[in-house]
């Protein structure tokens, strides 16, 4: 902290001397306080439209204002600066989604990501949330909802740690931007999007191409090898969103290539991957009688992937999703959300040209929740889901909350919630020996949480805090098999309990602070302590000072160290560095070039250096337990960028 104190002095300091030099402009929507973005809103916890305060459930929104500001690019950048979220890499390159310290499972399989409240779930990894989170491009975002805590009473499985749903901007009138970015270590990027308001009609599309910084580091394998890395990553992603009167279509494409490392297979240390996923969900929504709407869902997601080399390993999935969901509105005090699920789940893989995984399943579940307000300040909130898949029994999962909101703007939750995760295909049925057996004995993971929220929200910022007990059992984890081979299996009880602190002050329209300080510890059958491979500390801190034609900010996102590897994992080679604590501090420069009126036509350049420090971050290896840590995250990374944006009502 005492290197960032000088760069926050000199921050607050330029700002101050280009407050009157400023050239006066049109405000955009990075320069708006709240009362005038308008009111907040959530969709992602009920399925309708309420405030964070009356939400059952955790919630923290980002919004174009924090993007702008920050310089925030996708929406992995977005998690790693919400409180008790964090992105970690499962195999150097992804960056999967960990809750409150959840990092037991790999490949952020404890995290649904939604895009319009629709679920982004994959039966294979190629629209897994590592790979969606870095590659959701904020710029054509209306808010990203990071919701902390079980999910499953509306969303089924995957829904375990959180949710995260992210909602496209619609615009009136029409708008079309474009931007680039050329940086350090070999990054760049191009992201185009565009929309168009009329009548009923909302049409909007935002693409994204990106040559992510590449990851520079000397690592040893479980031998004691040492190992040159230099690893590019290549995205690219489109989404498109239509809506006019009761129809609606959300569809997405991915595309990431990219070497993954092998550090448990000598002589193989980075192998050529490309994925590829497409997502597309229809819907049709109006009003069945009096107080009663309906909304139906047909949803297909398609994944392909592969690796080329000496591995040549394969993946194909098709999944299709159907829903109907029913509003009723009985009583103005009553308000109750019923429905239903079919899912179909078939895919394939074969590993070193031989078919190692086939499956073909079904999944159903039915959910319902009610919640009455007995007067204005008090609203109570119960349901659950029930859910039967062909290979597994049925699942019952419940949810409670108590929430009161006060005029005076103070609010409390009470929230009580359980989830479950059916075990994958790949987790029950792979056959890769001598790398990796599937077991088909494995039970779906089930968790309870309880938590309390306390709240206080004014015109110029908000301060929450919550407090959270969670009860994990039958977590799926990779362990050592007979003859070297990596296995599945169900591992006991999994206690965590923690807290979160939040906050946002926004004075005036120049200045926002940010910022959050999370804590959680862990235990594993009452005997091993600490286990869940994250950190028990973060905090997070950011400040911006912006006007029409200047903004600067700072923003530093400080981890924790994390506990061994050889807590969980005793004789574990401690070949590389401990996965220490570390700062990742940001300063970004947006600069106004010029504007033009009617059409309102900017133009803005940016300067943005990440990991200001150049700190060299390790993590507990969480995929395979062969090596204690691996590298994770690029050195300093300098960009710069221009941006230019066109608006016509």
């Amino acid at each position: 902290m005492r290197r960032l104190a000088p760069s926050l002095c000199a921050l607050v300091f330029l700002a101050v001397l280009c407050a009157d030099a400023t050239a006066q402009a049109t405000p955009d929507i990075a320069d708006l306080s709240l009362e005038e973005l308008g009111a907040v809103r959530v969709s992602g916890v009920s399925r309708v439209d309420e405030s964070p305060e009356a939400a059952p459930a955790s919630v923290t929104i980002f919004g174009p204002r924090e993007f702008e500001r920050f310089g925030w690019a996708t929406a992995a950048d977005a998690i790693d600066a919400a409180p008790g979220m964090l992105t970690v890499s499962s195999a150097f390159v992804n960056r999967a989604p960990a809750i409150r310290g959840d990092l037991r499972a790999t490949g952020g399989l404890h995290v649904l990501v939604l895009l319009n409240g629709r679920p982004l779930r994959g039966s294979l990894d190629a629209l897994s949330s590592q790979d969606l989170l870095v590659q959701i491009p904020l710029a054509g975002i209306e808010r990203i909802e990071l919701i902390r805590g079980p999910g499953s009473v509306l969303y089924g499985t995957n829904a375990f740690a959180g949710v995260i749903n992210v909602v496209t901007r619609d615009r009136e009138g029409r708008h079309a931007a474009v931007s680039g970015t050329l940086g350090s270590l070999d990054s760049r990027s191009a992201t185009a999007l565009a929309g168009l308001t009329t009548g009923k009609i909302r049409l909007s599309a935002t693409g994204r191409f990106a040559d992510h910084p590449e990851l520079r580091r000397t690592f040893s394998d479980e031998a004691g090898e040492s190992h040159r890395i230099s690893l590019p990553a290549r995205e690219a992603v489109l989404i498109t969103s239509l809506r006019t009167g009761a129809l609606g279509l959300d569809a997405l494409y991915t595309h990431r290539n990219a070497p993954t490392l092998a550090p448990f297979l000598p002589g193989i240390p980075r192998e050529p991957f490309r994925a590829d996923g497409w997502y597309l969900n229809g819907s049709l929504e109006g009003v069945i009688a009096s107080g009663v709407t309906g909304r139906g869902d047909v949803g297909y997601s398609r994944t392909r992937a592969r690796s080329s080399g000496d591995v040549n390993t394969r993946t194909s999935a098709d999944d299709i999703l159907l829903e109907g969901t029913l509003f009723i509105r009985p009583a103005p005090r009553l308000r109750v959300l019923t429905g239903g699920t079919a899912n179909r789940l078939s895919g394939n893989a074969t590993y070193l040209g031989r078919q190692a995984l086939d499956y073909d399943q079904w999944v159903g579940s039915a959910y319902l929740q009610g919640e009455f307000s007995p007067d204005p300040a008090w609203r109570l909130v119960a349901g659950g889901q029930a859910i039967e898949a062909s290979h597994e029994a049925v699942q019952v999962v419940p949810r409670a909350a108590a929430i009161y909101q006060g005029t005076s703007g103070l609010g409390l939750k009470l929230l009580y919630g359980e989830a479950y995760r059916s075990p994958s295909p790949a987790e029950t049925d792979i056959q890769r020996p001598p790398i990796l057996t599937g077991n088909p004995d494995l039970r779906p993971e089930r968790v309870r949480t309880a938590e309390a929220v306390f709240s206080i929200r004014k015109a110029r910022g908000n301060v929450a805090v919550s407090l959270f007990l969670s009860r994990q059992r039958d977590l799926v984890a990779t362990v050592p098999g007979a003859g070297g081979t990596t296995t599945y299996r169900n591992q006991g009880v999994f206690l965590a309990r923690g807290g979160e602190l939040e906050g946002s002050f926004q004075p005036s329209p120049r200045w926002l602070f940010l910022g959050s300080l999370s804590y959680q510890a862990n235990r594993l059958d009452d005997s091993l302590s600490d286990v869940g491979r994250s950190p028990a500390w973060l905090a997070r801190a950011g400040v911006s000072w912006s006007r029409p034609a200047l903004a600067l900010s700072l923003f530093d996102n400080w981890v924790g160290a994390s506990p061994p590897a050889s807590r969980l994992f005793p004789g574990i080679p401690a070949v590389n560095p401990r996965a220490r604590a570390y700062h990742l501090v940001t300063a970004r420069a947006r600069v106004r070039l010029g504007g033009t009126s009617p059409h309102r036509l900017s133009l803005t350049a940016h300067l943005q250096i990440d990991n200001l420090f150049d700190e060299e971050t390790w993590y507990p290896d969480a995929t395979f337990a062969r090596v204690n840590t691996l590298p994770w995250r690029p050195g300093r990374t300098i960009t710069v960028g221009l941006a230019a944006d066109w608006r016509s009502r």
